[in-house]
């Protein structure tokens, strides 16, 4: 009589790690489906396939290896799940009870390397409305034209960059889409941002538009300590200054998802250029 041979001994690391590839792979390969299946993994002559490859969990990977793929995976290319809380309400939501123009959306950041310690970087975000369109009448042709003048204008020499600082500068022409509150250093850099936008659609300033906030308070650069919760906490930096740089654009169409129009950053899906 045949004895059966002992049942493997469960492991931890093992388990682990085949978790890992039969999970977070099919996450991966979702996230990266926008690359042609005829790229293969071995590829990384683009910033996507780079990535791709970066965080595809191997049979023959080490523990340390694998936690650093999920890392770059959960906290670097797809940090969704990762958000702070927000007040908000559902995209699908929002388009049942608001029909809008389509509205392009300018994204800028701080660049990690300036990030003052003890703080998160800088962000900022312009957006202004296509007043001539619809969802019904705007094309995907027409958005890759918006594109295109996007990437000429924003992401040469490494990114579009500007200072923020204090002044609430506001540009108000409602009639061609435009409704901008920007926290600029100065005037120079208000007026440098604003003619950078409104070339995307080839308009000219008209500075009868422009004004600035009055100020009501001071700033203090660094804010101190408060107590919240029962705790010492750091206040939130108030009107903080430093440069923010380009990093992409998207479109939003009433009934429909956003749509990547350019991307520096290299870790959204499809941009059209």
């Amino acid at each position: 009589m045949t004895t059966a041979p002992p049942a493997p001994e469960f492991n931890d690391v093992e388990h682990f790690q085949s978790t890992v590839r039969k999970v977070v792979n099919s996450l991966v390969r979702e996230h990266f489906k926008d690359i042609d299946e005829s790229v293969e993994l071995a590829n990384i002559s683009t910033p996507r396939s780079s990535l791709r490859r970066a965080c595809t969990h191997d049979d023959t990977d080490s523990l340390l290896m694998t936690v650093g793929k999920l890392n770059l995976y959960r906290f670097v290319v797809d940090p969704s799940a990762n958000l702070p809380p927000i007040y908000g309400i559902p995209l699908t939501t929002f388009h049942e009870s608001v029909k809008f123009h389509p509205q392009i959306r300018l994204y800028f950041h701080e660049d990690l390397n300036l990030v003052e310690s003890g703080y998160s970087p800088l962000e900022a975000e312009i957006t202004f409305r296509l007043m001539r369109e619809t969802g019904a009448t705007l094309t995907p042709t027409e958005a890759k034209v918006i594109a295109n003048k996007i990437k000429t204008l924003f992401c040469a020499n490494k990114g579009f960059t500007w200072k923020k600082g204090r002044e609430k500068w506001v540009y108000k022409d409602e009639s061609k889409g435009y409704d901008f509150r920007l926290l600029a250093w100065n005037e120079t850099e208000a007026k440098k941002v604003i003619e950078r936008v409104l070339d995307i659609q080839s308009h000219s300033p008209d500075w009868d538009y422009l004004s600035v906030a009055t100020k009501k308070k001071t700033y203090t650069t660094v804010p101190g300590n408060h107590t919240i919760y029962g705790k010492s906490r750091r206040k939130p930096r108030d009107r903080p200054i430093g440069y923010v740089r380009f990093r992409y654009a998207e479109l939003k169409v009433w009934g429909m998802n956003d749509v990547t129009l350019v991307d520096r950053t290299g870790l959204r899906r499809s941009p059209l250029v």
